[in-house]
């Protein structure tokens, strides 16, 4: 009976040792997978801040060309406002000037039907 029960717990030994060693692959494998997932993500983390960087050197680029669009329109519309004062002034001078000449020229034709009128 004793040499039953060694032979016995010599085959609970060994089935021991296989379970642990399964054991100790699997969790091997496991270790292998995760590495490689952790691998994956750090190259999808890096892959998305790339693109994100490159989105935000792009929009800022966008809002740079957007300000200085704006900017030059700004000017733009100034300029044409002093462009058309001085046409304003300038028209407004030729009008008083042939205001003046009509009046000259008319002063006696309007003398003469003043006359006539009476």
């Amino acid at each position: 009976q004793a040499e039953a029960t060694r032979a016995l717990a010599r085959k609970l030994e060994q089935q021991s040792a296989q379970h642990s060693a399964q054991r100790a692959d699997l969790l091997s494998k496991q270790a292998v997978v995760w590495d490689m997932a952790a691998g994956y993500l750090r190259k999808l983390h890096a892959s998305h801040t790339q693109a994100s960087q490159a989105f935000v050197a792009g929009a800022t680029a966008e809002a740079e060309a957007a300000t200085q669009q704006h900017d030059n329109a700004e000017r733009a519309v100034a300029e044409a406002r002093n462009v058309l004062a001085v046409q304003r002034t300038q028209l407004a001078a030729a009008r008083a000037d042939l205001e003046g000449r009509m009046r000259e020229r008319a002063g006696p034709v309007q003398g003469e039907y003043e006359r006539l009128r009476k």
